[in-house]
């Protein structure tokens, strides 16, 4: 996974009457339909019209977070535009909240995108409705890890049979890494040289699960990568380098890890620290 140190620039969304309109409706939904709930499974679908329009009016702004985001999806680092359809994804779901059951994630169907057997163990019926309209709440995914895999999902460090609904203003101990928090991906996530991704933190284990980056598909793409990373490292790292191709092996990795590079940055980025047990910034000084 890749960290984006930067979000976009939220005044259009902020300065949007109907947007605001819709917000506030929405918070009189809700806030009119709660107390009569008995359980936490009881629920109330997210509208989607509110006061006659379309509710979805963050679908507006797939562009700006797409350039923040250089194309890829926040998840599993892959240029989305131009190749597949994206969505501008609730971090935090907006009306429910499945818990998965680690032990039924599912399998990803040979050659397609598909899913099957991925379980919850129960299902909230209510997700934080009040970030449905919160900049913060928002990032670019691909279709697959959004809809096939993530789709309702929220970990948090608690246990799953006695989570409860949540609550604005209660905080939470979240358990799904964010593109755009202040965490690190080098802290939570292992790359193997077979393409597999593995959790060092809780983390980055419920992370991995929650938005499938184990799946066949993106273990294959990560493999070929990994490869000619590792051969572009030992060959700069061995005793008998010579400065030139130092040099050009610092920057080809430097492109392969760039805020803009096409697919998996961030796993560049780990996989480098990783083997060499350098800084991304070390890297970069070796360039100057």
């Amino acid at each position: 996974m890749f960290r984006f140190h930067e979000r976009p620039d939220p005044t259009a969304f902020e300065a949007s009457g109907p947007l605001n309109d819709a917000r506030d409706e929405i918070r009189r939904i809700y806030e009119a339909a709660l107390p009569s709930f008995a359980s936490d499974e009881d629920r109330i679908a997210f509208p989607k019209k509110v006061l006659g329009k379309s509710s979805d009016h963050w679908k507006g702004f797939k562009e700006v977070f797409s350039d923040a985001q250089h194309g890829r999806c926040g998840y599993c680092d892959v240029v989305v535009v131009g190749t597949q359809f994206c969505d501008v994804e609730h971090f935090r779901p907006k009306g429910e909240v499945e818990i998965l059951d680690t032990a039924k994630q599912g399998k990803e169907q040979d050659n397609l995108s598909n899913v099957k057997g991925r379980k919850a163990l129960r299902t909230i019926g209510t997700g934080y409705w009040w970030e449905a309209y919160s900049w913060k709440n928002y990032l670019l995914s691909c279709e697959v890890c959004n809809r096939t895999w993530k789709r309702s999902y929220f970990p948090v460090n608690f246990d799953p049979m006695l989570r409860t609904r949540p609550v604005e203003g209660v905080p939470e101990d979240e358990l799904l890494f964010h593109p755009f928090e202040d965490e690190e991906p080098l802290n939570h996530f292992r790359y193997e040289l077979d393409g597999r991704i593995r959790g060092i933190s809780p983390m980055g284990v419920a992370t991995i699960e929650t938005v499938g980056l184990w799946r066949p598909s993106l273990v294959i793409q990560r493999k070929k990568k990994l490869a000619t990373l590792a051969r572009l490292i030992d060959e700069m790292l061995a005793p008998s380098a010579s400065n030139e191709l130092v040099r050009s092996h610092v920057r080809t990795i430097l492109e392969l890890g760039s805020d803009d590079a096409n697919n998996f940055p961030g796993m560049t980025r780990v996989f480098w620290a990783q083997v060499s047990k350098m800084s991304w910034e070390q890297l970069k000084e070796l360039n100057e």
